[in-house]
């Protein structure tokens, strides 16, 4: 347990350590505890350079040609899961170059496994909402008739036929069915089926 000298002489020191207080010194401190920045706010490090995001994020562009806001967004989210998974690659390469030990190795490649699983995942769920966009786009979209023409045979195809309506009560008891109401046009069709033969 500290004392209350200890904790007076802590908070001085702490007002005194307040970090870097430049623009310079706050961008490298933030990289500090970087390892392979796959989780980093930043998208391009320090030792990246930002023409080859640009290209792959031109590429996407190229091919799927977004058309609205949200088709930009997700042409940006599958070229920026593209470049982790390229950054995932020559970490997990670097690492084993550095480190020959095959126990570090193995669960560096456990961890890694993980990680690039799920950046497959999100690259490949915008990659196939970009491919259906894609592809609804190239289909030819059919031509609507003229407002001042009907189309008769839509109106005719819409009609539902009557064949009546039987109301029938059903006893609880013995299940007998007893006809209770009956509309216009299944009575109709009723009278005309009383003097058919029997089969």
């Amino acid at each position: 347990m500290a004392t209350k000298a200890q904790i007076a002489a802590n908070r001085r020191n702490a007002r005194k350590s307040t970090g870097p207080t430049s623009q310079a010194g706050k961008a490298a401190s933030s990289m500090n505890n970087l390892r392979h920045g796959l989780r980093a706010s930043t998208l391009i490090l320090p030792h990246e350079a930002q023409e080859d995001f640009d290209e792959i994020l031109a590429a996407m562009q190229q091919e799927y040609q977004p058309q609205s806001d949200s088709e930009h967004f997700l042409v940006k989210q599958a070229a920026t899961a593209r470049w982790n998974l390229r950054r995932a690659a020559a970490y997990e390469a670097g690492c084993n170059e550095e480190n020959p030990d095959i126990e570090a190795c193995c669960a560096l490649f456990s961890r890694m496994t993980l990680v690039t699983g799920r950046l497959q995942r999100s690259y490949l769920k915008f990659y196939h909402e970009l491919q259906r966009i894609k592809a609804a786009r190239a289909k030819p979209q059919p031509e609507p008739d003229p407002p001042d023409q009907i189309d008769e045979t839509e109106e005719s195809d819409s009609e539902v036929p009557d064949h009546g309506i039987n109301l029938f009560w059903v006893n609880p008891r013995t299940g007998v069915r007893t006809l209770a109401a009956q509309s216009p046009e299944a009575k109709r069709l009723s009278d005309l089926h009383k003097n058919d033969p029997p089969e």
